[in-house]
């Protein structure tokens, strides 16, 4: 059980972490100004979610899922049921929004080039989405750590 709950932080804090080292990314490729850094750092990070932070989600929630079964906490419970359902939203956002927007840019840059301004605003977008994926993981470590209701 101990290495359950172990694979489960290491999994929330390469989400936390993660998202964290990301929003740092783009913030410095913002300063440069520059329209083909930007697009270059995110094309990488549109890498890094698809085969960093999705599996990671996924495992977040097997693994919590195993802990909630095999311990004395219940999906009752309030902090379980909202880190559940956050994690969720984290893990759908990712797959079903995310994905297939970064699938869209990464053609748009092929077939245009790094600085078309549909493909830019289209990052841009993507961005934003970014940052409520930072602030989801942000709130369920909060909730994790603080477990309200217990």
């Amino acid at each position: 059980m101990k290495w359950v709950v172990v694979v489960h932080v290491l999994a929330g804090a390469t989400l936390f972490g993660g998202q964290f080292y990301v929003e740092s990314l783009m913030a410095a490729a913002s300063r440069t100004r520059s329209p083909e850094t930007i697009m270059t750092v995110s094309g990488k990070v549109a890498q890094t979610n698809d085969r960093l932070f999705t599996p990671a989600g996924i495992v977040v929630l097997i693994t919590g899922a195993w802990i909630v079964l095999k311990s004395i906490y219940t999906f009752e419970m309030a902090f379980v049921l909202i880190g559940l359902a956050l994690t969720v939203i984290l893990v759908a956002n990712g797959v079903f929004i995310l994905k297939p927007k970064m699938v869209e840019v990464a053609e748009l840059v092929e077939e245009k080039g790094l600085t078309d301004p549909d493909a830019m605003a289209k990052a841009k977008s993507l961005g934003n989405l970014g940052h409520i994926q930072t602030l989801l993981v942000t709130i369920i470590i909060v909730v994790m750590v603080l477990q309200p209701g217990v």
